[in-house]
This record gives structure tokens, sequence and C-alpha cells, in this order.
């Protein structure tokens, strides 16, 4: 009887290691902080694997949302009439957007969507950057891999 539950462990044991060995990642998230911003990027789609040199499949569409956060505080923050952001993300390309406001604006936080289509895979280690400028100043933050999002 003993031996037979000591079976069962191991297979219980050896099913969990080869389910878990199988999981696939729903996205992967990047993060890098400035001297007046901090931004997270999540770019999501299946993770293949490959050591170190994992990425996320190629020949689809995926989706990020990038969130830009001002790290004043409130009370301090800057009040703007425009901000452009650039996200450079390696091999995959360029994404480049300006956003101009009527009225001075307060900062403390963007959230942007969006898709980008490519042929080409996004490594873990991919040297991306996000170039801010707002009212006449600019930073450069470079984003690094922080985590894998399970599903």
């Amino acid at each position: 009887m003993k031996q037979l539950s000591r079976l069962w462990v191991l297979l219980f044991g050896c099913l969990f290691l080869v389910l878990g060995c199988n999981e696939q990642a729903d996205g992967i998230q990047f993060y890098g902080e400035g001297e007046h911003w901090k931004a997270t990027l999540a770019y999501y789609g299946n993770i293949a694997s490959g050591g170190s040199e994992q990425h996320v499949d190629s020949n689809e569409e995926y989706n990020f949302q990038l969130t830009i956060i001002y790290q004043g505080k409130l009370a301090e923050a800057d009040w703007l009439t425009e901000m452009r952001y650039q996200l450079d993300l390696g091999a995959l390309g360029t994404i480049d957007q300006t956003k101009r406001f009527d009225e001075p604006h307060e900062i403390s936080a963007f959230y942007i969507t969006g898709f980008v289509e490519s042929e080409e895979p996004l490594l873990l280690n991919e040297k991306i950057n996000l170039a801010i400028e707002w009212d006449e100043q600019s930073e450069q933050i470079p984003l690094t891999f922080v985590e894998q999002e399970q599903e």
C-alpha cells in the first residue's frame, strides 16, 4: 500500500512538472525609470522558449499597454500643452505619437494601448527605449525585461 501511494505521489509530481514546463506566458513586461518619468510596457502574445533568447512568436499582431507616470508629487506637477513619446522596440520598429492639449494639462499619468504587427520576434533582452518630450524638456528611459505574466 505504501508503495502504491508513493507511486501516485511520483506520478502527480511528474505531471505537475510537465504541465509547469509547458505553460505559456500571456505577456511580458518591461520597466524603466528616469529623473521625471517611469514607464511600464506590457506586451501580449505567446512566449516561445529559448533560454535567454525567449521571444514572442512572429507573424502575428500583438497588443501592448504603455503606462507613463510622472514621478513628481501631484501638487508639484508641471503643466503642459504638448507631449511626445517615441517607443523604440528594436527590430519591431518605432511607435511615435504627439499629444497636443488646447489648454494646459496637469501631468500625472498616460495610459497608451495599441498593437504592433511584425514578422520579427521580440526578444526578452531586446533594447527598448522610451523617449519623452514635453514643453521643451526631454528624457530617455531604457526599458528592461522584468517579468512574464502567466495565464
